[in-house]
């Protein structure tokens, strides 16, 4: 029980500050917050699979080149895949 509530407690408070995040990015055109350490910062826009609605989310990127984009996520450092946390089986 205290592990499902540990990562109620930590997915509530990502999305928090991935919503803080994309604000403070996007009412600075990305000049504040637009780098963590030395990666940049990409605002990654899906569209949800079921609800057909768009959801935002900010990502690093550890390579740019050109065209080709690496992107990193990690749901903040969780030793689960965050796909896996996103998309709850059942």
């Amino acid at each position: 029980m205290a592990n499902s509530r540990e990562n109620l407690v930590k997915d509530t408070t990502i999305k928090v500050v991935n919503r803080v995040h994309r604000s403070i990015f996007n009412a600075s055109g990305g000049r504040i917050l637009g780098r963590i350490g030395p990666m940049p910062v990409v605002e990654l826009t899906t569209t949800g699979g079921k609800s057909g609605l768009p959801r935002k989310t900010m990502l690093t990127s550890p390579i740019q080149d050109g065209q080709k984009v690496v992107l990193m996520a990690s749901w903040g450092g969780a030793d689960r895949h965050p796909f896996a946390i996103l998309e709850p089986e059942g």
